[in-house]
């Protein structure tokens, strides 16, 4: 695909709540449900997006979460403005496959998926009730990473042209578009908040950095996400466990050493097997608050505005 092209579809898309040099942006907040919900959150929350050159993050911007959610700015490089200069010195000779394994993403809705996860976990004092708690501050946390895997992972199922998946890879961290075929069969025939949450509960297993989830931990799962429901048709739940299972895509070493860094930024110095080495959805499903958490954060995107 031209270069061009994109930045045309990048141009004639408007949205009030667009940023307007980051590539796709006001393109995703018009055709991506998932992308304009997030958006529209975290500015009611008081955030704001700031292109202001910030070396910390942009050295290793994994260290900067915390900041960005006390200081309520989430930081974005504009990658616009060098895409039409190299389109206007080169007309129609760049073509998006000379760019994409070199050119830099924005993260600004995984940041704002952070930030909105973060003032529901405020917003039910989670973090003040259980400060003494070890377990429970991990769990809260590997909740609020799992969210945002959800949302990425959720967000492709809209994705259905060219301009849409490459809008969506430069912003997110991972957007595996294979999947999208087993995720549009399961919200075919199951509530959409039902499906986001069975994935954030096994986002939950992968940051945990368990090697699969159980057949007893996937019916505790279900249990959880399609409370209500009668879950009785086989091939369902075959493609149910199925699109469980794309939790696990994330590369193991990335989630090992994202999640230790974490962990350790956040106070915890024992040995990430050892810190990570309890019954979680135990812990989950006998804390009224935490499942409160789940719930909030599975539906809150789907709610009338």
């Amino acid at each position: 695909m031209k270069l061009k092209t994109l930045l045309e579809q990048h141009l004639q898309n408007e949205h009030p709540q667009q940023i307007t040099n980051n590539l796709g942006d006001a393109y995703l907040l018009r055709n991506n449900c998932v992308f304009n919900a997030v958006r529209k959150k975290v500015l009611a929350l008081s955030f704001t997006y700031s292109n202001s050159f910030n070396t910390d993050y942009v050295v290793f911007g994994m260290s900067q979460l915390e900041n960005i959610l006390k200081s309520k700015t989430i930081p974005y490089l504009d990658n616009v403005t060098l895409l039409e200069s190299l389109e206007n010195k080169n007309p129609m000779q760049i073509v998006w496959q000379h760019l994409e394994n070199n050119l830099r993403p924005n993260y600004i809705f995984h940041e704002s998926c952070h930030a909105f996860a973060r003032s529901i976990s405020e917003d039910l004092n989670l973090l003040s009730d259980f400060s003494d708690q070890k377990e429970i501050l991990i769990l809260i946390s590997l909740i609020e990473e799992s969210f945002a895997n959800t949302c990425e992972f959720m967000a492709i199922a809209e994705a259905k042209d060219a301009i849409h998946k490459i809008f969506l890879k430069m912003n997110s961290y991972y957007a595996d578009f294979e999947n999208v075929a087993t995720l549009h069969k399961a919200i075919e025939n199951h509530p959409v908040k039902s499906v986001f949450q069975m994935m954030m509960l096994s986002y939950l297993h992968s940051n945990f950095l368990t090697e699969k989830i159980s057949e007893f931990n996937f019916d505790q799962i279900l249990q959880m996400a399609f409370k209500g429901s009668s879950l009785k048709d086989n091939q369902q739940i075959k493609i149910l466990r199925s699109l469980s299972k794309k939790a696990f895509d994330l590369n193991p070493e990335f989630r090992y050493s994202t999640t230790e860094f974490y962990l350790r930024m956040n106070g915890v110095t024992q040995p990430l097997e050892k810190a990570l080495d309890y019954d979680f959805m135990d812990l989950i499903q006998k804390n009224i608050k935490i499942q409160k958490l789940i719930t909030q954060l599975s539906t809150s995107l789907f709610q009338a505005n």
